[in-house]
């Protein structure tokens, strides 16, 4: 009690210094003119524009370009789509355009409160004629260097892959490895909505999962367990710089983190404890990332697993195999965990990726696997075959959801959102307290025919 006590008071003190930010930066944003920064996240193409943020360490008013120093903050960047633009993360940048408070709604959809969440307090909607570039000496220290080093190479990675993988496996790779899903085709994305497979693009526990294992396995071939464990996370570390970070990939990094550092301590814990760890960390950085989607499913899915799974492997007949078990499970509970806040969401429930799942999932962890060996042998090589191959792997795995998508979702009336996570709840309150009620009824009344049963015989 006291550990929530303290955790409900820092939640509170971090939400006071969230919202005092903000206040002030408002007040920057008031009668601006233009600002000095850098860009703080990896651009990234939507709807034919490329969007960026720039964090503000510096601003002027009046037209002067006589910049004051100021607390920095986040700001969205919004350009037309021009192909001879090239912008990296880190780069200093001066823009010489208004920021503007962002637009409250678009289409019904909050856009004010979403940029809020994620930290952002601006937007400026502006062409590269008012970009300029300035010199490292305006970047901090830990900027300049990840600039010059991580950020640099990921540039050097996806042109390399831009110039030799055809446009559908490009957006496939930069989707699933990098976290950017802005260039992929619209029509496919749908696709992994209506078959219930969009949970394969977002990073997450899934892939997070499989980058640890694949490195942890190849460094246990000569090294010892924990040795291995601390270079897989150190892999992870970099990697999460490298991709666009978003909330259900940090869960899925500080669950891996977690259980990794109980392994390495002697300590036993179960997957609630690390799965609680990991959110009161995350909600400690960025309070905000309770109303985020992606934190919401991920948060419910692996909920559904840790408390459902097992009790529904435990209902499956005894003929099935083990392993076709966990997965039908794993499966299983994860939709029905996440099912009301996807139909809230989406209005249609895709009924037939519980079965997907089953051979969905395996299929893309093996695609997943062979897809990074060779994207590390072609960046290491340069070998055109392995490109060819890359190609290829895509196009079939992409043709089997194309197959998928043929079985049509179930559309279904508008529910409250609010309602979605009800259900978590009531499905635990099912299988531990109605269920085994249930279940003691029944074997009671076994007991009491076979007992009536030898009492006749007895007569």
């Amino acid at each position: 009690m006291i550990l929530v006590n303290i955790f409900i008071f820092l939640l509170i003190f971090r939400i006071i210094i969230l919202e005092k930010h903000y206040l002030q930066s408002i007040m920057y944003i008031k009668d601006n003119t233009s600002f000095i920064g850098y860009v703080s996240s990896y651009p990234e193409i939507k709807n034919n524009k490329i969007n960026f943020k720039v964090k503000v360490i510096k601003i002027s008013y009046e037209n002067t370009y006589c910049y004051k120093k100021i607390k920095s903050f986040n700001v969205l960047i919004v350009i037309n789509n021009n192909y001879g633009f090239k912008i990296n993360r880190g780069d200093a940048v001066e823009i010489r355009s208004q920021i503007r408070y962002p637009c409250t709604s678009i289409n019904g959809f909050n856009y004010k409160e979403y940029l809020f969440f994620h930290n952002i307090y601006g937007a400026v909607y502006t062409n590269q004629d008012n970009i300029y570039y300035l010199n490292d000496e305006n970047l901090p220290l830990s900027v300049n260097i990840l600039k010059n080093t991580i950020w640099e190479y990921r540039s050097c990675i996806l042109y390399k892959l831009n110039k030799y993988l055809n446009n559908e496996s490009y957006s496939f790779i930069l989707s699933i490895f990098f976290g950017q899903r802005g260039e992929l085709d619209k029509d496919l994305y749908q696709k992994f909505i209506d078959t219930g497979l969009l949970h394969l693009l977002a990073i997450s526990g899934l892939h997070i999962g499989f980058i640890g294992l694949l490195i942890y396995r190849v460094f246990k071939f000569f090294l010892s367990k924990i040795k291995s464990l601390i270079l897989s996370n150190i892999f992870l570390i970099l990697y999460i710089i490298i991709i666009a970070p978003s909330a259900s990939s940090l869960r899925a990094f500080l669950m891996y983190l977690l259980f990794s550092i109980y392994f390495i301590s002697g300590k036993k814990t179960i997957g609630l404890t690390v799965l609680s760890l990991s959110s009161i960390i995350l909600l400690l950085v960025n309070p905000y990332y309770i109303f985020d989607l992606g934190f919401q499913f991920s948060f419910l899915a692996v909920c559904g697993i840790i408390f459902l799974a097992q009790n529904i492997k435990d209902k499956l007949h005894k003929i099935i195999p083990d392993k076709i078990k966990s997965l039908i499970s794993v499966s299983f509970s994860a939709f029905i965990s996440i099912a009301l806040l996807q139909w809230a969401i989406f209005k249609k429930l895709a009924l037939f990726s519980v079965i997907s799942s089953i051979f969905m999932v395996p299929l893309f962890g093996l695609l997943f696997s062979i897809l990074l060996i060779l994207i590390i042998i072609f960046i290491t090589t340069s070998i055109n075959l392995t490109a060819v191959l890359i190609n290829f792997l895509i196009s079939i795995f992409i043709k089997c959801i194309n197959l998928l998508n043929n079985i049509p979702p179930l559309y279904l009336p508008k529910i409250s959102y609010y309602l979605s996570f009800l259900l978590l709840p009531l499905l635990i309150i099912y299988f531990y307290i109605i269920d085994p009620l249930i279940f003691k009824k029944i074997i009671n009344l076994k007991i009491k025919k076979l007992n009536l049963k030898k009492i006749n015989e007895f007569k």
